[in-house]
């Protein structure tokens, strides 16, 4: 913002959101100062810069409006001042993806168990001639997979 004296009564009202900035640049010897008061009042004032390229960025603390004002001399009662009504910020829209479900895993049949190569024995306590001996069921493997086996393997013990 060009930051003088003007030759009318004040420097044009301006409209800014929260998170806008504001640059004051001026040539001469001026300053920059929020009123609360909103007139050239100096009670209670807030020093923006002294020099050339003051920034100053508006918070939601800062919504309604701010009076900026030069303090030098009677450069406030010249109408060197600045009525700025600053805005709550405006909620951002954005495209929130939305989650597609995906492939449920896939079960790959293994080959099928063999057969035992030899027989299992238990020993049984009572004597060493009385032997138990088990067979282990080997279930079918069925062509399509479902995750889940059909049939429990189970050993089913003998006595001879």
């Amino acid at each position: 913002m060009r930051w003088f004296i003007p030759s009318g009564n004040s420097l044009p009202p301006m409209t800014v959101s929260v998170g806008d900035s504001i640059t004051f640049n001026w040539s001469s010897f001026h300053n920059v100062y929020i009123h609360p008061t909103g007139d050239c009042n100096q009670n209670g004032r807030i020093l923006v810069g002294q020099a050339t390229g003051a920034t100053y960025t508006f918070t939601e603390a800062d919504v309604g409006t701010i009076e900026f004002v030069c303090d030098v001399g009677s450069h406030c009662e010249l109408g060197m001042r600045s009525t700025v009504t600053v805005l709550a910020a405006t909620p951002m829209t954005t495209n929130t993806p939305t989650l597609q479900p995906t492939a449920s895993p896939t079960v790959k049949a293994s080959a099928a168990p063999s057969e035992a190569s030899s027989t299992p024995t238990v020993e049984s306590s009572s004597t060493p001639s009385e032997q138990a001996s088990a067979t282990p069921t080997i279930p079918q493997v069925t062509s399509t997979p479902t995750g889940q086996p059909s049939v429990s393997p189970t050993l089913t013990p003998t006595v001879k």
